[in-house]
């Protein structure tokens, strides 16, 4: 069993400003405040959700007495600004990297802080997914909570079926309809939203 100092050693990197990665094992109180916004428990996973207040990313942990402990990081990227699928909200978020202590079971954890986050914002994936990612979102499609679509920026729309955009459930799509082989689809964008779209 580890110890709760190595726990501490393992927690992610907070902060992630263009590759220039700092390791903090925790945040004081006053320092989460005054950077974050707290977003909201998550309950499956007895830990706090809180909003960077200069970069859009997420932070999750546990506070104990004056002391935050992180344990999932979401990095988002301003390419959100510009990248609007048709149908989504103001409300989104472009999803850059996601690390988790590795304390936990990543994708256990990863799956639940986004279907958390796409309940207040539309999340949207990055151009090109490693397996980690292709994984993580093929796992909250299947999962079911959130709505995921697969949105072709070259088109400007979503795959469709029946004129309806598909609604994506971890097997109804071919990996290859998403990703195409060796880069091939880097304008297909997953989409991750409490709305069913039209």
């Amino acid at each position: 069993m580890k110890s709760f100092q190595q726990f501490i050693n393992e927690a992610p990197y907070l902060y992630d400003t263009r590759m220039n990665m700092e390791k903090v094992s925790s945040l004081s109180k006053k320092s989460l405040e005054e950077n974050f916004l707290y977003l909201g428990h998550l309950d499956v996973q007895n830990f706090d959700i809180y909003e960077n207040k200069e970069n859009g990313g997420f932070l999750g942990g546990i506070l104990i007495e004056d002391e935050f402990y992180p344990l999932i990081r979401v990095s988002c990227n301003e390419r959100s600004l510009y990248v609007k699928p048709m149908q989504l909200s103001d409300k989104r978020k472009h999803i850059a990297m996601v690390r988790v202590s590795p304390s936990f079971s990543h994708q256990e954890v990863a799956i639940d802080t986004y279907t958390f986050i796409a309940n207040h914002y539309d999340l949207i994936s990055d151009r090109i997914q490693y397996l980690g990612a292709k994984v993580l979102w093929k796992s909250l499609a299947r999962q079911g909570q959130v709505n995921v679509y697969v949105f072709d920026e070259s088109k400007k729309d979503y795959l469709r079926e029946n004129d309806k955009p598909i609604k994506y459930n971890g097997k109804n799509i071919t990996d290859e309809m998403i990703w195409g082989k060796e880069k091939q689809h880097q304008d297909r964008l997953l989409v991750a939203t409490k709305k069913e779209l039209k």
